[in-house]
């Protein structure tokens, strides 16, 4: 859909939240349309089509993250959570949702604009390759990975950091490489945990024989390696 500006759609159940969310959004070129509740936001997500979506966690009739989860079914389109809820734990189930980035109240308007310009380029952007490692073939043009055969699952963030290390197999590439291609940032406190905890998700995902291919570099980071036999000579 061919816009003039970007369109933005805000879910937000505090009137005055959204107000501050939309003029934050309008300074940086964006139009905006709202919803008070998770229902009535995918009703204006399938009538609008916007351009990046923001989700309160907490709303009326259906919450954020299962409004996101129904939203990343069907679209790529960038998705923020902004939500008062910012412990770890949440953070980890919005990026289980599809979300491409959290963002806590209170915050700063300057690094919410920043975030939804980061994401919105993020999506704008993905790296064209083919991976091919026995019987996981990673394609980043197709963003799909099949493990013999089969289409496997992944959340957005195991499919990033899945992407990244493909971009670079067989070198090792850093928690803070990884943190920053994946959620484009370095300076998330806890993110070492939360790289070692995607990893962790994605091997379980691919499984065990496709997990071989990728290692741990202690006191490193990751790499996806082509021959995982190598490792043990």
């Amino acid at each position: 859909m061919v816009r003039a500006k970007p369109l933005a759609l805000i879910a937000e159940d505090e009137p005055q939240m959204t107000m501050i969310i939309e003029y934050i959004l309008a300074a940086r070129g964006f139009e905006c349309v709202s919803s008070r509740d998770g229902v009535a936001a995918l009703d204006l997500f399938r009538e609008t089509e916007p351009d990046v979506v923001l989700l309160d966690v907490t709303m009326p009739r259906m919450g954020g993250l299962e409004v996101c989860r129904r939203i990343r079914s069907v679209s790529e389109v960038p998705i923020l959570l902004v939500t008062a809820h910012g412990e770890a734990d949440d953070i980890l189930a919005g990026f289980e949702a599809g979300a491409d980035d959290y963002v806590s109240k209170p915050f700063d308007p300057r690094v919410l604009g920043t975030r939804v310009d980061n994401a919105m380029r993020r999506g704008a952007h993905a790296p064209k390759a083919r991976v091919e490692m026995g019987e996981l073939v990673i394609d980043t043009a197709a963003r799909a990975v099949r493990v013999g055969g089969a289409v496997a699952s992944l959340s957005v963030v195991e499919w990033r950091v899945l992407a990244a290390l493909a971009d670079r197999a067989d070198d090792v590439v850093s928690w803070r490489s990884l943190l920053a291609q994946a959620w484009e940032t370095e300076e998330w406190v806890g993110g070492r945990e939360l790289v070692k905890a995607t990893v962790y998700r994605l091997r379980q995902r691919l499984g065990a024989e496709a997990a071989r291919h990728i290692e741990t570099v202690r006191g490193e980071g990751y790499r996806l390696r082509s021959n995982p036999e190598e490792r043990y000579r």
